[in-house]
Protein backbone atom coordinates (compact mmCIF):
# COMPACT_ATOMS: atom_id res chain seq x y z
CA UNK A 1 0.00 0.00 0.00
CA UNK A 2 2.81 2.59 0.56
CA UNK A 3 4.24 1.89 -2.62
CA UNK A 4 1.02 2.45 -4.40
CA UNK A 5 0.63 5.57 -2.29
CA UNK A 6 4.01 7.20 -3.37
CA UNK A 7 3.48 6.02 -7.21
CA UNK A 8 -0.11 7.37 -7.08
CA UNK A 9 0.53 10.39 -5.33
CA UNK A 10 3.78 11.76 -7.48
CA UNK A 11 1.90 10.49 -10.73
CA UNK A 12 -1.40 12.57 -9.34
CA UNK A 13 0.86 15.75 -8.55
CA UNK A 14 2.63 15.72 -12.03
CA UNK A 15 -0.89 15.94 -13.62
CA UNK A 16 -1.22 18.36 -11.42
CA UNK A 17 1.46 20.01 -13.06
CA UNK A 18 0.53 19.00 -16.64
CA UNK A 19 -2.96 20.17 -16.25
CA UNK A 20 -2.23 23.76 -14.25
CA UNK A 21 -0.15 25.48 -16.77
CA UNK A 22 2.40 25.46 -14.23
CA UNK A 23 5.06 23.77 -16.33
CA UNK A 24 4.22 25.81 -19.20
CA UNK A 25 4.35 29.50 -17.28
CA UNK A 26 8.25 27.58 -16.08
CA UNK A 27 9.24 27.18 -19.19
CA UNK A 28 8.54 31.02 -20.37
CA UNK A 29 10.29 32.11 -18.00
CA UNK A 30 13.60 30.02 -18.14
CA UNK A 31 13.29 29.97 -21.84
CA UNK A 32 13.23 26.48 -21.64
CA UNK A 33 11.20 24.26 -24.14
CA UNK A 34 7.76 23.05 -22.53
CA UNK A 35 8.38 19.05 -23.00
CA UNK A 36 11.87 19.47 -22.01
CA UNK A 37 11.08 20.83 -18.59
CA UNK A 38 7.93 18.40 -18.70
CA UNK A 39 10.46 15.44 -19.20
CA UNK A 40 12.81 17.20 -16.14
CA UNK A 41 9.84 17.24 -13.92
CA UNK A 42 8.36 14.02 -14.58
CA UNK A 43 12.44 11.95 -14.53
CA UNK A 44 12.74 13.85 -11.09
CA UNK A 45 9.17 13.14 -9.82
CA UNK A 46 8.30 9.77 -10.58
CA UNK A 47 10.15 7.12 -12.53
CA UNK A 48 7.57 5.47 -14.51
CA UNK A 49 6.08 8.53 -15.27
CA UNK A 50 9.54 9.71 -16.45
CA UNK A 51 10.38 6.57 -18.53
CA UNK A 52 7.25 6.74 -19.67
CA UNK A 53 7.74 10.84 -21.11
CA UNK A 54 11.10 10.16 -22.68
CA UNK A 55 10.00 7.59 -24.76
CA UNK A 56 7.11 9.65 -26.32
CA UNK A 57 9.30 12.76 -26.09
CA UNK A 58 10.53 13.58 -29.49
CA UNK A 59 14.18 13.36 -28.76
CA UNK A 60 16.58 11.00 -30.98
CA UNK A 61 16.00 7.60 -29.93
CA UNK A 62 19.55 7.42 -28.65
CA UNK A 63 18.54 10.90 -26.64
CA UNK A 64 15.48 9.01 -25.58
CA UNK A 65 17.63 5.94 -23.77
CA UNK A 66 20.29 8.19 -22.57
CA UNK A 67 17.34 10.29 -20.61
CA UNK A 68 16.04 6.54 -19.52
CA UNK A 69 19.15 5.33 -17.85
CA UNK A 70 19.70 8.40 -15.97
CA UNK A 71 15.80 8.65 -14.75
CA UNK A 72 15.86 4.71 -13.99
CA UNK A 73 19.40 5.31 -12.44
CA UNK A 74 18.00 8.28 -10.12
CA UNK A 75 14.59 6.47 -9.39
CA UNK A 76 12.49 9.53 -8.80
CA UNK A 77 11.32 11.52 -5.15
CA UNK A 78 9.02 8.91 -5.59
CA UNK A 79 11.42 6.06 -4.41
CA UNK A 80 13.18 7.91 -2.22
CA UNK A 81 10.08 8.99 -0.17
CA UNK A 82 9.29 5.11 -0.37
CA UNK A 83 13.17 4.85 1.19
CA UNK A 84 12.45 7.61 3.66
CA UNK A 85 9.76 5.63 5.12
CA UNK A 86 11.07 2.14 5.45
CA UNK A 87 14.36 3.52 7.17
CA UNK A 88 12.41 6.35 9.36
CA UNK A 89 12.64 3.66 12.10
CA UNK A 90 16.23 3.24 12.05
CA UNK A 91 19.36 4.92 12.59
CA UNK A 92 20.24 5.23 8.86
CA UNK A 93 20.46 8.41 7.16
CA UNK A 94 19.11 9.16 3.38
CA UNK A 95 21.88 11.39 2.37
CA UNK A 96 24.13 8.87 1.04
CA UNK A 97 21.54 7.25 -0.38
CA UNK A 98 20.55 10.29 -2.33
CA UNK A 99 24.29 11.27 -3.12
CA UNK A 100 24.56 7.71 -4.10
CA UNK A 101 21.55 7.99 -6.60
CA UNK A 102 22.95 11.60 -8.15
CA UNK A 103 25.91 10.03 -9.23
CA UNK A 104 24.44 6.88 -10.75
CA UNK A 105 22.44 9.22 -12.69
CA UNK A 106 25.07 10.88 -14.02
CA UNK A 107 27.30 7.89 -14.45
CA UNK A 108 23.90 5.88 -16.11
CA UNK A 109 23.50 8.82 -18.53
CA UNK A 110 28.03 8.84 -19.20
CA UNK A 111 27.92 5.92 -19.88
CA UNK A 112 24.71 5.31 -22.23
CA UNK A 113 25.94 7.81 -24.23
CA UNK A 114 29.50 6.55 -24.10
CA UNK A 115 28.21 3.39 -25.52
CA UNK A 116 26.51 5.52 -28.10
CA UNK A 117 29.24 7.76 -29.27
CA UNK A 118 31.84 4.77 -29.67
CA UNK A 119 29.03 2.35 -31.49
CA UNK A 120 29.25 -0.07 -28.78
CA UNK A 121 25.40 -0.92 -29.34
CA UNK A 122 23.70 -1.52 -33.01
CA UNK A 123 21.51 0.95 -34.58
CA UNK A 124 18.28 1.11 -31.83
CA UNK A 125 15.67 1.06 -34.42
CA UNK A 126 17.28 -1.56 -36.34
CA UNK A 127 18.65 -3.83 -33.62
CA UNK A 128 15.01 -3.78 -32.27
CA UNK A 129 13.63 -4.69 -35.18
CA UNK A 130 16.00 -7.55 -35.79
CA UNK A 131 15.51 -8.58 -32.13
CA UNK A 132 11.77 -8.99 -32.14
CA UNK A 133 11.98 -11.32 -35.13
CA UNK A 134 15.06 -13.63 -33.32
CA UNK A 135 14.00 -16.75 -31.54
CA UNK A 136 14.20 -16.77 -27.58
CA UNK A 137 17.56 -18.89 -28.00
CA UNK A 138 19.07 -16.29 -29.99
CA UNK A 139 17.85 -13.33 -27.78
CA UNK A 140 19.69 -15.01 -25.46
CA UNK A 141 22.51 -15.42 -27.23
CA UNK A 142 22.78 -12.19 -28.32
CA UNK A 143 21.74 -10.50 -24.77
CA UNK A 144 25.00 -12.91 -23.73
CA UNK A 145 27.31 -11.82 -26.38
CA UNK A 146 26.09 -7.25 -25.77
CA UNK A 147 27.20 -8.03 -22.35
CA UNK A 148 30.43 -9.81 -22.55
CA UNK A 149 31.13 -7.26 -24.76
CA UNK A 150 30.54 -4.73 -22.17
CA UNK A 151 32.25 -6.17 -19.51
CA UNK A 152 35.31 -6.89 -21.58
CA UNK A 153 35.50 -3.33 -22.43
CA UNK A 154 35.49 -2.55 -18.57
CA UNK A 155 37.58 -4.92 -17.60
CA UNK A 156 39.99 -3.64 -20.41
CA UNK A 157 39.77 -0.46 -18.94
CA UNK A 158 40.72 -1.74 -15.51
CA UNK A 159 43.28 -3.47 -16.52
CA UNK A 160 44.97 -0.69 -18.13
CA UNK A 161 44.59 1.58 -15.23
CA UNK A 162 46.02 -1.18 -13.06
CA UNK A 163 48.91 -1.53 -15.85
CA UNK A 164 49.40 2.52 -15.50
CA UNK A 165 49.52 2.70 -12.18
CA UNK A 166 52.05 0.07 -12.33
CA UNK A 167 54.42 1.59 -13.93
CA UNK A 168 54.15 4.97 -12.45
CA UNK A 169 54.70 2.90 -9.18
CA UNK A 170 57.84 1.68 -10.95
CA UNK A 171 59.27 4.88 -12.28
CA UNK A 172 58.64 6.95 -9.27
CA UNK A 173 60.46 3.63 -7.50
CA UNK A 174 63.28 3.54 -10.39
CA UNK A 175 64.29 6.93 -9.32
CA UNK A 176 64.52 7.03 -5.77
CA UNK A 177 67.73 8.15 -4.31
CA UNK A 178 69.33 6.11 -1.40
CA UNK A 179 71.16 8.10 0.49
CA UNK A 180 73.50 6.26 3.19
CA UNK A 181 73.38 7.10 6.65
CA UNK A 182 76.67 8.10 8.44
Amino acid sequence: MLVGGFIISFSVLIDLFNVSGIIGYIASALSVQKETLLLLTNGLLEITMGCQQAAQSTLPMSAKIITISAIIAWSGLSVHGQVASIISATDMSLKPFLAARVIQGVLAAIYTAILFRFNLVSSVPAFAHNYVSLSLKARYWLATATLLRILGIWAGAGLASLLLAAIFRLKVSAFKVSQSRN
